[in-house]
């Protein structure tokens, strides 16, 4: 049974707010998360993860979405894009600019950049797996905010390039995102909110984007999308399952002898890496565009 996929489409333009009277922009620096309060703001991700599962109830649904400004949808401009940073390109002879590479640029041309000194996501979760004091990388002048406010630095192009190939050692995926909900959390400010994408470098045990994308209803999910990388599924399929149980979109699907992936499938690399038999691989599926910030519908990104 084909399933009809979600396009997110805003249907507007986002429209920052000016400075104003300074207002938000105080309340924004009261309330956004400090060195003394990460712990205590970390735990606030458990509870954006667990409210995700019910985006499919009437009521408690659509008050999620609202306070996380997945809604009114066609005024709401949080999105993503993935990055992964270990894309093995196996056909011989096939040309392309890697994920990995686009994300270098970003950095390279960036006017300002800012490291986070840990990851919210594995301080929450006290990860085992994966360094909790490896953070995201902020680009644009948003992230002067996160420096001002103490749980980040600022650092260079070269820095940034070598966190970056790091996450790839590490095994992590890549995403560019622009949430909106986060303003508050990071103190972004109004007349910022188009200058800045946060580089996340993903674990599958604790990334609450990816948890949030699996759990979410399609509507939600469609906001996070392939750079136009997508798995590939080849004879060596038994059909075991392990892709699907670990696909953050829902997007592999079993027709009772092997699996594919839809159009729903953003290319992470997940299912690849779960798998035993080597029956997967990422292959480029769309042309890729020229730059990330190509990539995200509705911004007027300026970083």
């Amino acid at each position: 049974m084909n399933l009809k996929i979600n396009k997110f489409n805003p249907g507007t333009q986002f429209k920052p707010k000016g400075k104003g009277l300074g207002i938000e922009n105080g309340i924004k620096r009261i309330i956004a998360v400090r060195p003394f309060t990460w712990k205590a703001y970390s735990k606030i991700f458990k509870l954006i993860i667990g409210g995700s599962k019910y985006t499919g109830y009437p009521v408690i649904g659509s008050i999620y979405k609202f306070i996380m400004m997945f809604s009114p949808e066609k005024k709401r401009f949080t999105q993503g894009v993935v990055v992964n940073l270990n894309i093995d390109l196996t056909e011989k002879g096939q040309s392309a600019v890697l994920p990995v590479d686009m994300m270098k640029k970003s950095v390279r041309e960036a006017s300002y950049l800012a490291s986070l000194n840990s990851c919210i996501c594995r301080t929450n979760k006290k990860c085992k797996e994966y360094p909790i004091d490896f953070g995201c990388i902020f680009v644009g002048e948003g992230a002067k905010s996160l420096v001002g406010n103490g749980i980040a630095r600022r650092i260079t192009a070269d820095e940034a390039e070598s966190r970056i190939d790091k996450a790839a050692s590490l095994g992590l995926v890549g995403q560019c995102l622009w949430v909106e909900i986060e303003q508050y959390l990071w103190g972004v400010k109004n007349e910022h909110m188009e200058k800045f994408l946060e580089f996340c470098f993903c674990c599958p045990c604790c990334c609450t984007a990816l948890k949030v994308t699996r759990n979410s209803t399609r509507d939600i999910r469609s906001r996070f999308k392939s750079l136009g990388w997508m798995a590939e599924v080849n004879d060596r399929c038994i059909d075991c399952g392990k892709c699907i149980e670990v696909c953050p979109q829902h997007a592999m699907k079993s027709d009772g002898v092997k699996v594919s992936a839809d159009e729903q499938c953003f290319g992470c690399g997940l299912c690849k890496n779960a798998c035993t038999f080597s029956a997967i691989e990422i292959r480029l599926k769309k042309e890729m565009k020229d730059d990330i910030k190509d990539y995200f519908t509705g911004l007027n990104l300026e970083l």
